[in-house]
């Protein structure tokens, strides 16, 4: 159920699944966003932006190269890759350094002739993603052709409940080689997975038809299943993605670089790439050895930290992402169950809360707070959460709300 209510003052003695309220100046029930960007509360019209590393815990060098980026604040994020030999040695390296935006580059093929890995869970009980060496599929035309999607998810389970074994929680989930993007079975465990854990998946506002072109460019076909179930994903999306091309030269290949930049459009886009340092040992893995030495130098590269403060880059990761749709609220627990950023009172997470859309989610019981929102903010309270913020069995109540300016959408709450 939603209502759409003009209102100024105080609401009282309301007990409801859901209703909204909105502001007397605002004409519609949600504002309409020109971008993810927007919708989060970062100024319009510019360009926000991750520096994403993928394929760490691949091989040592990757490690090498990743660790430095981040410690210079020169990247925002990058994913590890559990199955890989040296994907233990970075989580170890994470849990001593968990301020940054570590996450799982969930992982499905083992794509070289000579570097091989296989899966985390036991091959007994995903015996459809190994090949007859009892490998990964080299391909994704491999495991689109043989997984079976049951399997797929407890594979994708054991590597994300491999990180929780190792004291690390990550940041956000992404899939290597987008081979969880090919066929529905496959994106529908990615997004439904990433919701039940809470740790937000690299998805994507399809609004645009550019971006749709740019997965089927890559020769991921684009569903309309695929299409519906990214609009009721309910977790930060962004608005583009990009790669950066190779070269001849260093100096050409950083060129490209800055033309991927210069032709983002405003809104929420990650630039993915696979930093590793020279050695013989890449070599022999890899013929794309060279592209991923440049990329270890890039964003050290003084032109190009140069060249990004002059575009006026904004810079995030997902931790922000997440901290920006999703506040917590639990009187009885400072921590929130780890869940960021938490407030003992709901007032504080609505006066807290970006200037965007925002989700407080409010542990259940009663609260003694007369809530106010005098600013234009587009907020929804959701009340009934149990103390790990991991289902909504009960609601929550306040004594009263008032709505002078921005608008309201409230679940599971008791205005009394």
């Amino acid at each position: 159920m939603g209502i759409k209510i003009g209102i100024v003052g105080i609401i009282i003695f309301f007990m409801f699944s859901l209703l909204s309220y909105g502001g007397t100046d605002q004409d519609t029930l949600q504002k309409e966003y020109a971008n993810q960007a927007e919708k989060l509360g970062f100024p319009a019209g510019r360009k926000v932006l991750i520096l994403h590393a993928d394929d760490i815990g691949m091989c040592e060098e990757a490690n090498m190269a990743v660790i430095p980026y981040l410690e210079n604040q020169q990247i925002q994020s990058a994913s590890v890759m559990m199955p890989c030999e040296y994907s233990d040695e970075f989580m170890e390296w994470y849990k001593a350094n968990a301020d940054y935006d570590i996450g799982l580059h969930l992982t499905l093929t083992s794509e070289w002739q000579t570097w091989r890995w296989s899966t985390v869970a036991d091959k007994d009980l995903v015996p459809s993603l190994l090949n007859s060496d009892e490998f990964m599929w080299h391909s994704v035309a491999e495991v689109v052709q043989n997984a079976k999607p049951e399997e797929v998810e407890k594979e994708i389970r054991a590597q994300i409940e491999k990180a929780l074994s190792l004291g690390v929680k990550p940041t956000h989930l992404d899939t290597h080689m987008g081979t969880l993007y090919h066929i529905d079975a496959f994106s529908k465990i990615f997004m439904d997975i990433a919701e039940e854990y809470q740790i937000p998946a690299l998805i994507f506002d399809l609004s645009n038809d550019s971006i749709i072109q740019k997965f089927e460019d890559r020769g991921i076909p684009i569903t309309d299943y695929f299409i519906a179930r990214c609009n009721d994903y309910s977790m930060p999306k962004l608005d583009d993605f990009e790669y950066i091309p190779g070269g001849n030269s260093y100096e050409e290949f950083r060129d490209n670089f800055f033309e991927v930049v210069t032709s983002l459009n405003p809104g929420i886009a990650e630039i993915i790439f696979h930093p590793s340092v020279e050695s013989d040992k890449l070599k022999e893995i890899t013929d794309s050895w060279q592209q991923r030495v440049w990329e270890a130098q890039l964003f050290a590269d003084q032109e190009v930290i140069d060249f990004l403060r002059e575009e006026q880059i904004i810079f995030t990761s997902w931790k922000e992402l997440m901290e920006r749709l999703f506040n917590y609220v639990n009187k009885d627990d400072e921590t929130c169950a780890d869940n960021t950023p938490c407030y003992p009172t709901i007032q504080e997470a609505i006066d807290a809360a970006s200037s965007g859309a925002t989700t407080i989610k409010i542990t259940e019981g009663s609260y003694d707070e007369a809530l106010t929102l005098s600013s234009s903010k587009d907020l929804t309270l959701q009340g009934g959460w149990d103390s790990t913020f991991t289902s909504q069995p009960s609601t929550t109540t306040v004594n009263s709300l008032t709505i002078s300016n921005g608008s309201i959408t409230v679940e599971n709450l008791v205005i009394q």
